[in-house]
C-alpha cells in the first residue's frame, strides 16, 4: 500500500498537504493533462477503502477492452451487411440488472491487447470477481450432435478443448459474459482532435 501511495505522490496523481497531513486526489482532468493520455474515459471510484484499488483498476482495464471489442465487432457486422443481434439482453445489460453493462471478453484477446499472458488476464478477472466489481456468467452453446457421435466429435473437432458436457448435451464453451458493476464515464471535454 505504501509503495503505491508513494508512486501516486511521485507522479502527482495525489498531493499531500503538509500542514494538515491530508491527501488531495487530483481530478481526472488534471491527471489527464499531466500525462497526455489519449483515452478520455474514467472509472468512478466511490469507496473509502483503498485496499481494493488494484482490483478496481483491473476492472476498469477489462471494461475498456471488452467495450472496445464489442464496438469493433458490431462495426464489422454492420460493414458486412449483417444485422447486429441482441443476445437476449437489452443494450448489453445483464439479466439480473438491466442497467449494468455486460460483455463477452475472450482471455486470449485481452492477453494479446495487453501483451500479457492468458494466466495473468485470468487472475485479473478472478481478482475483480472476488472483490465484487464484476460478476461472471459462463456461456455454453449447445451443439446439435447425436449422443452416439460425442466421442468422435471430442476426438476430431478443431476446438475440442472448448467442448464440455452440460446436462447430458455436448456444448461449446464460449467466452464468459462479464457483468461490470463499475461505471466508466466518457469525459467529452477531453476528446482529442
Amino acid at each position: 500500500m505504501q509503495k503505491r501511495l508513494k508512486w501516486l505522490l511521485k507522479n502527482r496523481w495525489i498531493t499531500l498537504n503538509n500542514k494538515t497531513g491530508r491527501y488531495h486526489i487530483n481530478s481526472f482532468q488534471v491527471v489527464h493533462n499531466r500525462t497526455n493520455f489519449l483515452c478520455n474515459k474514467g472509472a468512478l471510484w466511490e469507496y473509502y477503502d483503498f485496499r481494493l484499488f488494484k482490483e478496481f483498476v483491473y476492472t476498469a482495464v477489462l471494461y475498456n477492452l471488452a467495450r472496445t471489442k464489442w464496438y469493433y465487432d458490431r462495426k464489422l457486422l454492420k460493414e458486412q451487411g449483417r444485422t447486429v443481434v441482441k443476445a437476449g439482453n437489452i443494450k448489453r445489460g445483464s439479466a439480473a440488472c438491466r442497467d449494468l453493462p455486460s460483455f463477452a471478453l475472450p482471455l486470449l484477446y485481452a492477453a494479446k491487447k495487453l501483451n500479457k499472458n492468458k494466466t495473468f488476464i485470468a487472475s485479473m478477472k478472478d481478482a475483480a470477481k472476488c472483490s465484487g466489481f464484476i460478476a461472471v456468467r459462463h456461456v455454453f452453446e449447445p451443439l446439435n450432435i447425436e449422443p452416439s457421435e460425442y466421442a468422435a466429435c471430442r476426438k476430431h473437432h478443431p476446438e475440442k478443448h472448448k467442448l464440455v458436457n452440460r446436462k447430458g448435451k455436448l456444448c461449446m464453451q464460449m467466452p464468459d459474459k462479464i457483468i461490470f458493476c463499475v461505471w466508466i464515464k466518457k469525459i467529452r471535454k477531453l476528446a482529442h482532435d
